[in-house]
């Protein structure tokens, strides 16, 4: 301890004065200290009023130190102290919070501010209380007092860290200037005391130095309740880089000691960072100039609901007074701290609930009228409440616990354990796998869901643990743990379509009418196998078929070419087929030649009995386009052939031989195609399949929807060997949904069990963002999306379709506009999926580099799907409207 007594008294020895010194022409006046960590020792350098410099090395560190501004008007002790990176996102805002930014070396401007605010006393300590100071970066630069300010802001960050309040520190522009050594806005006198200690003057902040470490700590970004702060702004080019603010927190401190080129050249991550469109410089959110590539509104939207936040508060550019812009979204807190000062004008921010009042240097002056997000923040409510109700729990008895092979949920989960031998309570603990997050709660009922801390939990990968205990609250053991991901929450809006629906949707059939191997149907009965899925006839050429309608029905010049493909198609999928009296009449094959999943032996001979209702609704399309009545007889022959597979349960084998129609598994089919096929049917007042359709509807109900199995099925997929929901899928569940919902008379139990199953579908394969990213730093995959099933966690845009129609469909019934945004972010996603150069709709939306690219799959029936999707989304402009409301 006798060292750094010895040590402090030098310390305060050397910072007496007896005058003020100017830093006029370089001249030096009261500074520092800088304190830095050598091999040698503890090297301390400060200058005293008189200009005199004092650069000696200890052997210890100091416990405190004196700092006096360089006009001697404030000083104040200083201790030193460990620090960490503090948390970039504070999801509850204390009762008050003052924001400031751009000090810029103005201590007396600093010091009035606060203390006529009460965020200091008159003796420079923290006097706020257990609230928050934001000071929103740039201390460097413009003044005489840098070092001190710096020095404030780390005393008062501890003072306020003890009294239970805070102080959050952000990055400006200025701090990575000086550190990467440009002193173009540095007053003179730095300049002349680096000139004359032999060092450039960023060395002094370097990583060895106490003030160095402690704002490399500093985030850039920072969330404090619904409101975003970041020094300069946020643009479309942040937005379309879609990086994490973590991840752009620790990037920009990473390399915050290099120079600025050197910086740059590590990463055109971080060269987008440190540059004009970056969080630290960009001001197109408060300019509109066309230099500063101002930003929109609709991607101000999009960024306020990536954060999930009402505003966004900036400093950087000087207004004269604070600011507000884009309708009270985004506030400027910057302006001339010395002219505001003097002219009493506006110069921080108090924020105390929900009101925002600007502040100076006597006290309060005006407050601040801000908006909200409007529709969108209602709609986000609404989907955070709905996320706490776990989708159909075992614990209500009609199913058993359907979840274990599920790997993300965005439903609060509940999970089924057997009941602890003498356990009188539970401790639910959910943990960050990769971070130091925790949120728990008890409860006696070992079957309850994360609801009590579901909405805390951020998303990402999680691990829960559940201890039993005893009635004294001792653990007697663990009872249940499991790893999963909290998915992200919707929260909208997302991004908006880039082209009009229509455009969209027939774009994407143009592009299949125009492939090489659909126009290979004119002149040839053969399917061209240079595209190897025609090798599944009933989905493919089905699909092939269909589209060709939708072409010769919305671009009559096209008409008399798609009609040919479409009848040359069709005659090839009745070639393939059984005819009447065979017990599979009608049927064409699931499989064609031996490509792809065609090859495999326990597809040989066989069929998927559900597949042949593909090619009917192509056959009806095609009556729909000509009224030629022979399209309709083959559409019903099929369905008859339907009613005689059919058991006395209602149920079909999901496979059978393509020659005898006897099952080749024990395995019944997912029903919901048979019954849309029906559906359709019953629509051109063909009424023999009524019964037929009530005992399918009756087995789906009381077998699939009772046990909320909804297992794939699919033709390039075996379900031999499953486990009862090892391969769940929204390809099931979604569209049974739409059908119950699209039923002439709707029952309470048909709605609420479409609910059930669109609920699952959006838990389980929905994705509105990913926690993965690439080592470049982007997504995996492209969000908003849908995966098709577990065994294939893929977005595919079919599977989007699904679950959007289904969506629609609530809405329809319902009115839930929630439903109708959910589905539109799908929708628009799909637009900006497509290539606008060709139209091409891509089947599946993850990233691939350019090689895999090149091998990217594309289905017909997919985009067939997609284009539906759009065409529907068209007509609903007039309801789409009700989402443009933001006010």
């Amino acid at each position: 301890m006798k060292p750094h007594y010895i040590l402090s008294t030098i310390l305060v020895a050397l910072c007496l004065f007896s005058g003020s010194v100017a830093s006029a022409g370089g001249k030096l006046s009261a500074d520092g200290p800088y304190i830095l960590y050598t091999d040698a020792g503890v090297r301390v350098i400060r200058v005293n009023a008189r200009g005199k410099i004092s650069d000696k090395t200890y052997s210890e560190v100091p416990s405190s130190f004196t700092v006096t501004d360089h006009n001697g008007q404030n000083s104040f002790e200083v201790s030193l102290r460990p620090f960490s990176r503090q948390e970039w996102k504070d999801t509850v805002r204390p009762e008050r919070l003052f924001v400031m930014s751009d000090p810029h070396g103005k201590m007396d401007c600093v010091v009035s501010l606060l203390s006529a605010n009460g965020v200091i006393d008159k003796d420079l300590k923290w006097s706020f209380g257990s609230d928050q100071l934001v000071v929103i970066g740039d201390i460097f630069d413009r003044g005489d007092d840098v070092v001190q300010i710096y020095w404030l802001f780390y005393k008062l960050q501890q003072e306020a860290e003890d009294a239970g309040g805070r102080v959050t520190m952000l990055l400006g522009n200025h701090e990575p200037m000086e550190f990467s050594g440009d002193m173009r806005y540095a007053t003179k006198k730095y300049e002349a005391l680096a000139k004359k200690l032999g060092i450039e003057y960023r060395d002094l902040f370097g990583p060895s130095s106490e003030l160095g470490r402690w704002i490399a700590t500093w985030n850039t970004i920072g969330i404090i309740g619904k409101d975003v702060y970041v020094h300069a702004g946020l643009g479309a080019d942040f937005y379309r880089w879609d990086l994490p603010a973590d991840l752009i927190n620790r990037r920009i401190s990473d390399v915050i000691f290099l120079q600025n080129k050197d910086r740059k050249a590590v990463s055109d991550t971080l060269d987008f960072l440190y540059g004009s469109n970056g969080p630290v410089w960009y001001r197109g959110m408060v300019l509109d100039e066309p230099k500063r590539n101002p930003v929109s509104t609709d991607t101000l939207d999009l960024i306020l609901n990536r954060f999930g936040v009402d505003h966004i508060i900036v400093g950087h550019t000087i207004f004269d007074d604070i600011s507000t812009f884009h309708d009270g979204r985004v506030v400027c807190v910057n302006v001339d701290n010395r002219k505001n000062m003097e002219k009493r004008r506006g110069r921080g921010l108090l924020i105390e609930g929900d009101r925002y009042t600007v502040v100076g240097d006597n006290g309060r002056i005006r407050e601040l009228h801000l908006r909200d997000r409007g529709i969108f923040q209602r709609l986000n409510e609404q989907a955070a409440k709905e996320y706490l109700r776990p989708v159909r729990p075992a614990s209500e008895g009609r199913n058993p616990c359907w979840n274990a092979f599920a790997k993300k949920f965005m439903y609060a989960p509940a999970f089924d354990f057997p009941p602890v031998a003498g356990a009188a309570s539970y401790r639910f603990t959910v943990k960050e796998k990769n971070g130091d997050g925790k949120w728990s709660f008890e409860t006696p009922d070992p079957a309850a869901d994360l609801s009590p801390i579901w909405n805390d939990v951020p998303p990402g990968y999680v691990v829960l643990d559940v201890a039993a205990l005893d009635a004294a609250g001792n653990v007697l053991g663990t009872a249940f743990e499991r790893e999963f991901v909290r998915d992200f929450p919707y929260s909208g809006p997302y991004n908006p379509p880039v082209r009009d629906y229509r455009e969209a949707a027939l774009k994407g059939a143009l592009y299949v009418h125009l492939l090489p191997e659909i126009q290979n149907w004119i002149g040839s009965d053969l399917p061209d196998m240079a595209y190897p899925h025609n090798t599944y006839p009933c989905k493919i050429i089905g699909a092939t078929i269909r589209n060709e309608c939708f072409i010769a029905r919305e671009l009559p010049a096209r008409r008399e070419n798609a009609l040919a493909v479409a009848r040359s198609a069709a005659a090839f999928l009745i070639r393939m087929s059984h005819p009447e009296g065979h017990p599979l009449a009608f049927f064409p094959p699931t499989y064609y030649l031996d490509l792809e999943a065609s090859k495999r032996d326990w597809n040989k001979g066989k069929t998927m009995t559900l597949e042949a209702a593909s090619a009917g609704h192509a056959f009806l399309d095609l009556y729909d386009l000509t009224g030629e009545r022979e399209w309709l007889d083959r559409a019903v022959g099929i369905a008859r052939t339907y009613v005689r597979l059919q058991r006395e349960d209602g149920s079909l084998p999901i496979k059978i031989d393509f020659e005898t129609a006897e099952p080749v598994n024990g395995v019944s089919a997912m029903l919901h195609p048979l019954l849309r096929y029906f559906q359709r049917l019953e629509g051109y007042g063909i009424k023999e399949f009524a019964e037929a359709q009530r005992k399918a509807e009756k087995w789906m109900d009381e077998v699939a929807v009772e046990t909320f199995d909804m297992t794939g099925q699919f033709e390039d997929v075996n379900v031999k060997g499953l486990q009862p929901y090892q391969n769940l899928t929204n390809c099931t569940a979604a569209p049974y949904a739409s059908y119950l919902l699209d039923k002439e008379d709707i029952t309470a139990k048909n709605l609420s069990d479409a609910v059930d199953l669109i609920r699952l579908s959006e838990d389980q394969f929905v994705h509105w963002a990913y926690p993965d990213l690439t080592e470049d730093g982007f997504p995996k995959k492209n969000a908003p999306c849908v995966h098709e099933q577990y065994h294939y966690e893929m977005p595919v845009d079919a599977s989007a379709c699904n679950v959007a129609n289904a969506w629609l469909d609530y809405y329809e019934v319902t009115g839930d506009l929630l439903s109708l945004a959910k589905a539109k972010a799908m929708a628009d996603q799909m637009t900006i999926q497509q290539n606008a150069v060709n139209g091409y709709l891509p089947t599946t939306w993850e990233w691939r580099d350019s090689k895999r690219d090149r091998n990217r799959t594309f289905w017909v029936n997919c985009s067939f799907s997609s284009v539906n999707l759009l065409m529907r989304m068209a007509a609903l402009q007039q309801d789409l409207k009700k989402l443009e409301d933001h006010r």
